[in-house]
């Protein structure tokens, strides 16, 4: 075991997870499977660490590894198989416990990563024609960059967003932007969650509305939530 290697292993994968994620959106056309194809091949990959001295000959078994893995997804779907690890014999994108164990006589084996993922909890208050919108956003999500930079640490989970926008469902509307923030190069992934007032809006009659919330974080769909509001 060459603890070195484990280290440019991790390291490599930090830095090109999300360049090898595109290239599996490429093989597969859905973001899911490709971060499942990515994962999947990186565990093949971690096998044969060893034997890959550069950071470039990884990259390149890598991406080898993962158009081998699709075609072979690909071929078992069609014969109306369930994908498998050929190594590990488990569903693809996961690890059996065997595995854990077995990783060329060492026990550890690819740290996880955590999904990128997005999460909104909308709560109104509603007094009288007044509705205060208490707003609750959770998730994993990558922190943009500011000049090539991470946000700092401290960055708020709502600030780690490229904007919001709400619509009451009577025409008025609000939200806010991301400013001068980038997802460009951004890779670092945060796990968070916050909960925040969006506003407090004031119906001119009573009636039956739709609170539509919209919120935006780098590498994920558009996240959102609607909540009917019954103004009396």
């Amino acid at each position: 075991m060459d603890p070195g290697r484990d280290t440019e292993f991790a390291e490599f994968v930090d830095g090109r997870f999300i360049a090898l994620q595109r290239f599996g959106y490429l093989l597969t056309g859905e973001w899911h499977l490709a971060e499942d194809l990515v994962q999947t091949s990186l565990t093949k990959v971690w096998f044969h660490r060893n034997s890959l001295r550069s950071g470039t000959a990884m990259e390149s078994y890598t991406r080898t590894v993962m158009v081998n893995t699709s075609t072979q997804w690909w071929r078992r779907r069609w014969r109306g198989e369930t994908p498998t690890d050929t190594k590990t014999g488990g569903t693809a994108g996961t690890m059996t416990g065997a595995t854990a164990g077995h990783t060329q006589g060492t026990t550890k084996t690819p740290p996880a990563r955590p999904p990128l993922s997005a999460d909104v909890k909308l709560k109104p208050i509603i007094n009288g024609r007044s509705v205060t919108m208490r707003v609750t956003v959770s998730g994993t999500v990558l922190v943009p960059t500011v000049e090539g930079k991470d946000l700092p640490a401290d960055t708020s989970f709502l600030n780690l967003s490229g904007g919001t926008q709400y619509f009451w469902g009577d025409g008025e509307q609000g939200g806010s932007d991301g400013g001068s923030m980038s997802c460009d190069g951004a890779k670092t992934r945060k796990t968070g969650q916050e909960t925040y007032t969006a506003e407090t809006h004031t119906y001119t009659k009573p009636g039956t509305y739709t609170f539509r919330y919209t919120v935006r974080y780098c590498s994920i769909k558009d996240t959102v939530r609607t909540i009917t509001l019954v103004i009396k």
